[in-house]
């Protein structure tokens, strides 16, 4: 296959499609490729699942992962209050067509409480299925699902997540990130 790059590169991708505990590499004929300031958004890499554990395996070693030890939950308010409502100390506001939605520090019992992290990757790293990796990871040890809420920040090689589980899990969800993240 020819080299191709650059901003509006198309190029052939493989997908992991999982249902359940099935799981099945699907071919899509091209996909889109962006570039931002010169470097890819998205590296698209063809591999085995195997390939692709061993490959992240060795990323979350390399990325800088920030725990929050603070509670947070997802607050809303209506799309007119918008910019008076905003929480300074919020690390993610969404909105739909409805209400916006804040990431915020919170201990209130009363609402959906998460445990919060963040990954920084290293830039020459092809963290390309990284949270879907990790959430496969997390939901077959511990059971739960998370949450990722995408910024970008371009000084520190772009993308970054914002994680989250549920508060009650935790404390073994970081001890097992800080274990992957120290192997």
């Amino acid at each position: 296959m020819p080299k191709i790059s650059g901003r509006g590169a198309w190029r052939p991708c493989w997908i992991l499609v999982a249902t359940g505990r099935e799981r099945e590499w699907k071919s899509l004929p091209k996909v889109h490729i962006s570039a931002e300031i010169g470097h890819e958004m998205v590296n698209i890499s063809k591999e085995t699942p195997k390939e692709t554990h061993q490959r992240l395996t060795e990323v979350i070693t390399r990325c800088d992962l920030k725990i929050y030890d603070k509670t947070y939950a997802f607050l809303e308010f209506p799309l007119h209050e918008f910019p008076e409502a905003v929480d300074p100390d919020a690390l993610a506001l969404v909105r739909d067509d409805n209400v916006w939605s804040q990431l915020v520090p919170c201990s209130d019992p009363e609402e959906e409480l998460f445990t919060i992290w963040r990954f920084h990757f290293d830039p020459s790293d092809d963290n390309s299925g990284f949270i879907g990796w990790i959430a496969n990871h997390l939901k077959e040890k511990f059971g739960t699902g998370i949450f990722v809420t995408c910024g970008q920040n371009r000084s520190r090689s772009g993308i970054f997540d914002y994680t989250g589980c549920p508060a009650a899990l935790g404390a073994e969800v970081i001890a097992e990130l800080n274990q992957l993240a120290a192997e």
